[in-house]
């Protein structure tokens, strides 16, 4: 018998920060909107700090749930009630931080087992590369959410690839970020840890390790406006294709505070204001029935459908097999939602 959307069952598995938790809760009430099963499995802390916006969600009667599983701080080296990043009280905290989600994988693997429906699919982080064992176990696709801009993954990617940085006099002379829409400049003292070559050699491990589980994923997710950065999005798109060999880019909504700064070239307030209106009111058309946001959430949850159907002739779960197996996706899929929520 085939699968309908209301049959489908997403599990969302975030890095346990507000700027994950944030916009994909929000993704998590726009999939539940469109009639499928939602579970978001993280921690207490984080649980409590989401679950008035998601019993707002199951009033309209969203199938959508928070599923809290114990953090295991004290194993991990941890103050008791560090589940969220933003309560690290120092930067020597974040190794153990991260040895604690690796914890969590065989909890969740227990977790899922016992899921009903079961998942048709995980989307989850980058910063969380054990998860990739978890969808190979149970046979699910994986997509990973990148809760910040295609603008930021294009020049992060770019710089890295190119090593322009290292031509640079010093940490603040400015250089060209390559093969980018437009003309942008930075300088060594302003790039991130994943292309600041004076990082650490663990965390520029840890950043390899989390390229090569996205390049693993089935699709990928990124917290992007498409009215204000289109082309950096499309940009993104093919060297994500060209890297994994195949072409499929979900793009998601990018803040209205970035929005601002980033349009702050010199015009006066006004200007500015009526711009972010304007991109807010696009914004609200897309997600609209029949605006492109609502089209392409639709195309997305059709996609994980078909994979499902494709699959699935008389499903067997006794081994902990899922309802479907990763798939190559059909090439050069490009998808665009909005969450409307603001990454950090």
């Amino acid at each position: 018998m085939a699968f309908q959307i209301q049959d489908l069952h997403f599990v969302l598995i975030p890095m346990l920060s507000q700027s994950y938790l944030l916009p994909l809760t929000d993704l998590a009430k726009l999939l539940a909107q469109h009639g499928v099963t939602v579970s978001i499995i993280t921690t207490p802390l984080n649980a409590a700090r989401f679950q008035a916006m998601i019993d707002r969600a199951t009033s309209s009667n969203l199938k959508i749930r928070l599923i809290p599983l114990r953090f295991p701080c004290q194993e991990a080296g941890l103050p008791e009630g560090c589940e969220n990043m933003d309560v690290l009280t120092s930067r020597d905290l974040v190794k153990q931080f991260f040895m604690a989600t690796y914890m969590l994988q065989e909890p969740v693997e227990k977790l899922i087992a016992a899921l009903e429906p079961l998942p048709s699919c995980i989307i989850t982080s980058a910063a969380l590369p054990w998860t990739s064992g978890v969808a190979i176990k149970f046979n699910i696709p994986r997509f990973i959410f990148h809760h910040i801009s295609s603008f930021h993954l294009l020049c992060a990617n770019n710089i890295a690839s190119s090593g322009v940085d290292a031509n640079a006099g010093s940490d603040t002379e400015p250089f060209l970020v390559p093969n980018v829409p437009d003309s942008i400049e930075l300088t060594r003292a302003q790039l991130p840890d994943e292309v600041n070559r004076s990082s650490d050699v663990m965390m520029k491990g840890a950043l390899d390790q989390m390229k090569e589980f996205e390049l693993s994923a089935d699709a990928v997710l990124v917290n992007s406006f498409d009215e204000f950065e289109s082309r950096y999005a499309e940009e993104y798109g093919k060297v994500w294709a060209e890297e994994k060999q195949l072409g499929v880019l979900v793009k998601k909504e990018h803040v209205k505070e970035a929005i601002y700064h980033l349009m702050n070239g010199g015009e006066d307030a006004e200007d500015i204001r009526r711009r972010v209106q304007m991109l807010g009111e696009a914004a609200k058309r897309a997600m609209d029935e029949g605006g492109s946001s609502h089209w392409n959430m639709t195309t997305m949850i059709q996609n994980v459908m078909k994979r499902v159907n494709r699959h699935v002739l008389i499903p067997e779960y006794n081994n902990l097999h899922g309802p479907c197996s990763p798939v190559t996706p059909p090439a050069s899929l490009q998808l665009m939602f909005k969450s409307g929520r603001a990454a950090s």
